[in-house]
């Protein structure tokens, strides 16, 4: 899978669950998300409507 899907599929895992991710370990108002060689560093609204994305890694196949 290229970069661009496993991104989309991160992103939208994080839309419909931004608690399936752990509290960043030196923001705690950030997110960190990482599967499948993506990682998302995110900060979600408090209802979780709004979800903003503030780092994006993805590794190469």
């Amino acid at each position: 899978m290229d970069e661009i899907a496993r991104l989309d599929a991160a992103v939208d895992v994080i839309a419909q669950r931004p608690d399936a991710a752990k509290p960043h370990r030196t923001a705690p108002a950030l997110r960190d998300y990482q599967a499948g060689g993506v990682r998302l560093v995110f900060y979600a609204t408090a209802l979780g409507s709004i979800v903003i994305v503030v780092y994006v890694e993805a590794a190469e196949d």
